[in-house]
């Protein structure tokens, strides 16, 4: 290999990540220092979806069910709800992987929060968070929207 295309492999390998690309083996994700929703982190650079995103205030009850996309591995994202959401004051409840889609649920006080995360194109991950009331009179349906 020539001394040029050596460096430019170099210069490659330096940049790919402060690009924002990812390999499928997916690094950990650091939190947005701002998230939409103030005690459920969001991993950085994920945006929300706002055509497919909706919330209300119901009294004391709140009801969320956004939808975010964002660069970054599936399991990284997995990982990252695993480790940040028990440092907002919740606790996981459980956690499952089928046929290419995750879906974790926690709990804190007298809400239930679920993260569901899946590939939506080469590169591009899904993560959809909903939150309703445990005492559910509201007939709410996550992912819904």
């Amino acid at each position: 290999m020539t001394r040029s295309r050596t460096s430019m492999l170099g210069l490659l390998v330096l940049f790919l990540p402060a690009l924002g690309c990812q390999s499928d083996s997916g690094g950990d994700l650091g939190a947005q220092a701002r998230s939409p929703l103030p005690d459920v982190p969001l991993p950085a650079g994920f945006e929300l979806v706002e055509l497919r995103s909706r919330s209300w205030k119901s009294g004391s009850s709140r009801f969320v069910d956004h939808m975010y996309e964002g660069r970054g591995d599936k399991f990284a994202v997995s990982r990252f709800y695993e480790k940040q959401m028990p440092v907002s004051g919740w606790t996981i409840e459980s956690d499952q992987f089928l046929q290419g889609r995750g879906t974790m649920d926690f709990v804190k006080g007298q809400e239930r929060c679920r993260i569901t995360y899946y590939d939506e194109t080469l590169g591009t991950t899904v993560v959809l968070v909903a939150i309703w009331p445990i005492d559910n009179g509201a007939g709410f349906e996550p992912g819904t929207n």
